[in-house]
Formats: structure tokens, sequence, C-alpha cells
């Protein structure tokens, strides 16, 4: 047997993550304003270049963004880095660890995608607990 498509099923669930929002005036602001406008244009390899020369990358907004923008690029292994260093305590994580599973199944690593999912269906309050379980199934 050929096993699930995990193409399809990556479609099913992809969602576009809006552009994030601007920020204050500072110099550090400018660049990240302007990564803001290069995603909103679909300019992800434009929005990396900036969010990369960033002061501070840390940020979960930026880690965040960075990683949607490498998976945008077909770059999982890149997203995988910068989605994994969200913190838990951060409002995105949950969004992050969706992410997460989501580049697991566009670039084919079931395995961990299995685990991954696993792990995500043990918080019974996960934003996404159905799409993780009919996923899950899916494999």
């Amino acid at each position: 047997t050929s096993g699930p498509d995990l193409q399809a099923l990556y479609a099913a669930n992809y969602e576009p993550q809006p552009a994030p929002g601007m920020r204050g005036q500072g110099e550090m602001d400018s660049l990240w304003q302007a990564g803001v406008l290069a995603y909103s244009q679909d300019d992800y390899a434009g929005a990396i270049a900036l969010w990369e020369n960033l002061p501070d990358t840390r940020s979960a907004d930026t880690q965040f963004y960075l990683g949607q923008s490498y998976l945008e690029l077909d770059q999982p292994d890149q997203a995988l880095t910068y989605f994994r260093q969200i913190a838990e305590e951060s409002s995105l994580y949950d969004r992050s660890q969706w992410q997460i599973a989501l580049t697991l199944l566009k670039s084919g690593d079931v395995p961990t995608l299995r685990t991954h999912l696993s792990t995500l269906l043990e918080n019974p309050y996960f934003f996404k607990k159905e799409a993780a379980q009919a996923l899950l199934e899916a494999l």
C-alpha cells in the first residue's frame, strides 16, 4: 500500500497565517515593520532577511513568523528550528505546536509527526484537538 497522501492531508489542514501586527517607532521596530510588509505581500524570503537582522530574534513573534516564512518557502528544517524555540509560556506556543505538526507532515516525517500529535492530544485544551485527532487517525 502507498499509505496516506501526505500532501493532500497537508493541504486539508494548512491555513495561511495572517501577517503579524506592527510595533512602535524604533530602529528594531522599523525592521520588524518592513518584514511585516514583505510577509503580507508573500515575500517570505524578504521577510526572513529583515527579521533575521533584528537585534533580538528570540521573541516569540519573530520566531513564529520566521518559522512560518520558512514553511511557506518549503524549507521545513529551518521552519522547525524556529517553531521549536517558542517557549511554553508564550501565547504563540499552541499555534507553534500545530505549525510543527504541519511542518512534519509537509516534510513526510510520519513517525515524528505521530509522536508529536500524540503529545498534543494529551492536552485536553489544545486548540486544534479535533484536527490533531483526525490527522493522527488518517496517518
